[in-house]
């Protein structure tokens, strides 16, 4: 703490010069007080990953959707269960699988799931759906 501390006590000896270098949008004035605080402390590369990380953040997120879209053709009217998605993850969107066995592949899908309940992915919301047989539906992509 201390150290941070001295960091932007340095920053604001400066003048709080604003970073410019370079900004992250709706992030614009966080990015001038922490780009500026780091630049005046000589410590080079903030937001260099900016482009990286959206073409990551790109490519997930067209999984997703192309994920989405499959499951709503698929299953427009019922909750399902990660073994009703599973087959379609692996047709439309593997990446989402990742590796390993079909069973740690499908524990990776189940949680990945459970993490996105009430996101809207491609339009569509991911809702949690109480379990209603013996299969334990999970969740429904509604529009």
């Amino acid at each position: 703490m201390w150290a941070l501390l001295v960091l932007v006590q340095h920053w604001i000896g400066c003048g709080r010069p604003a970073f410019r270098t370079c900004t992250l949008g709706s992030y614009e004035a966080w990015a001038e007080v922490i780009g500026g605080i780091l630049d005046t402390a000589g410590i080079e590369g903030f937001l260099a990953n900016t482009d990286a990380f959206h073409a990551r953040a790109d490519a997930e997120t067209t999984a997703w959707s192309d994920f989405i879209d499959a499951w709503w053709q698929a299953y427009p009217d019922r909750a399902v269960t990660v073994a009703d998605l599973f087959s379609l993850a692996a047709d439309f969107s593997p990446e989402l699988l990742g590796e390993g066995s079909d069973r740690a592949q499908s524990t990776r899908l189940g949680r990945a799931l459970a993490q996105r309940v009430d996101w809207i992915i491609g339009g569509r919301r991911l809702v949690e759906a109480k379990a209603q047989d013996d299969r334990g539906g999970i969740g429904r992509a509604t529009s």
